[in-house]
């Protein structure tokens, strides 16, 4: 997969995983919005954070 989720202190981190440049292809910009969606939708999270 493209995007990796997953938590730290209540931060949902969503990190670009499509190597080697990380470009924004489909699937990862796919996955970022899927990432941001699963954030949202967490009311545990305070907020995301994209990384790449």
């Amino acid at each position: 997969m493209a995007v990796d989720y997953t938590t730290r202190d209540g931060i949902a981190v969503i990190t670009l995983n499509n190597p080697p440049v990380n470009g924004l292809g489909f699937s990862t910009r796919l996955g970022i919005v899927k990432g941001v969606e699963r954030a949202q939708a967490d009311t545990s999270r305070t907020r995301p954070s994209v990384r790449s």
